[in-house]
């Protein structure tokens, strides 16, 4: 296992993760933080007006 803080919060990964992974998966376990990813990986970049 590897510890790593990210944005103030500990989180453990398994030592397969490279550490591109292990700073994406904490951001895809929000909702909301999800939802935005989910849109732009769907639409291509979109501004703030048009993701809100």
């Amino acid at each position: 296992m590897v510890a790593e803080e990210i944005r103030g919060q500990t989180h453990y990964f398994d030592r397969s993760y490279d550490p591109w992974e292990r700073r994406v998966l904490p951001f895809v376990r929000r909702e909301t933080a999800r939802a935005l990813l989910g849109h732009l990986l769907e639409d291509g970049p979109l501004g703030a007006a048009e993701l809100s």
